[in-house]
C-alpha cells in the first residue's frame, strides 16, 4: 500500500499500483478538483476536513462516496478520470452544502464528469446509449425526477433511467441560469422550498426537454 497526504485528500493506493502511478494521479486529481470548484462557482470547499481516498487496481471500474470516504477501483493504469470524477464532485458538494437532494447530489456529478471529458453530451443521454435511444427514453425521465424530488427519496439504483433523468434536470439549470443556480437551489432546499422552486419551472423544463428532442431527431 502507498499512502499520499495533502491538504484534502488521504490517498491509499492498493493493488499493484507504483509510486509513479500514485504521484500522477494525486496531481491530475487537484486539477480535477480545481476544475469542479470553478464550474460550480466556489474559490474552496468550506469544509477542511481530510477525506480518506482508497485507489484500487482491479479489473472494475466502480465508485462510492460516503461522508470524508472515497472508494474506487478501476481496470486501465492510462484512464485515470473515471469513475474519480463522478466521486469528487460528490466529495465537493457534501463539503460545500452538506445533504442535499440526490437528485441533484447524482446530477451534478453526472453532469459535470460527461463535460470534464469532452465527451458528446445529450442532455438525456444515458452513458453508453445511443441519441436515438435516448430520445425514445425522453417521455419517462420528468415523472421519474418529479417523484425524487417530491419524496427526496434515495431511488433504487437499478431503476432505469434515474440518472439520466438527474443529469438532465442539472444540465437544464445550468443552461437556465448557470453556476448562480447551484447556491440558490441549495439555499431553497435548505428553506424547504425546492418543490415550489421546481413546480414553477416544470412547465419551463418540459418545454426544453421538447425543444431537445425536436432539434436532435
Amino acid at each position: 500500500m502507498i499512502m499520499h497526504r495533502n491538504e484534502c485528500y488521504t490517498h491509499y493506493f492498493l493493488g499493484s499500483i507504483g509510486n509513479d502511478f500514485a504521484e500522477r494521479f494525486e496531481s491530475i486529481a487537484k486539477i480535477r478538483r480545481k476544475w469542479i470548484l470553478e464550474k460550480l462557482g466556489l474559490k474552496t470547499a468550506h469544509n477542511t476536513e481530510q477525506t480518506s481516498y482508497i485507489v484500487k487496481f482491479s479489473g472494475n471500474k466502480y465508485g462510492r462516496f460516503r461522508k470524508n470516504l472515497i472508494y474506487c477501483e478501476f481496470d486501465d493504469m492510462l484512464e485515470v478520470n473515471e469513475p474519480f470524477m463522478h466521486e469528487e464532485c460528490h466529495d465537493v458538494t457534501y463539503r460545500y452544502w452538506g445533504i442535499v437532494p440526490n437528485f441533484l447530489f447524482e446530477g451534478i456529478a453526472e453532469y459535470l464528469l460527461f463535460l470534464y471529458l469532452g465527451k458528446e453530451y445529450y442532455p438525456i443521454q444515458k452513458r453508453g446509449r445511443s441519441k436515438g435511444q435516448a430520445l425514445n427514453e425522453l417521455e419517462k425521465l420528468e415523472p421519474i425526477l418529479l417523484n425524487n424530488i417530491e419524496h427526496n427519496r434515495i431511488p433504487d439504483m437499478k431503476e432505469t433511467y434515474y440518472y439520466s433523468a438527474a443529469r438532465s434536470f442539472v444540465s437544464f439549470l445550468f443552461f437556465k441560469n448557470g453556476t448562480k443556480f447551484v447556491s440558490e437551489i441549495f439555499q431553497l432546499y435548505s428553506k424547504k422550498e425546492y418543490i415550489d422552486y421546481y413546480n414553477s419551472i416544470s412547465r419551463e423544463y418540459a418545454n426544453w426537454l421538447a425543444q431537445e428532442r425536436d432539434t436532435n431527431v
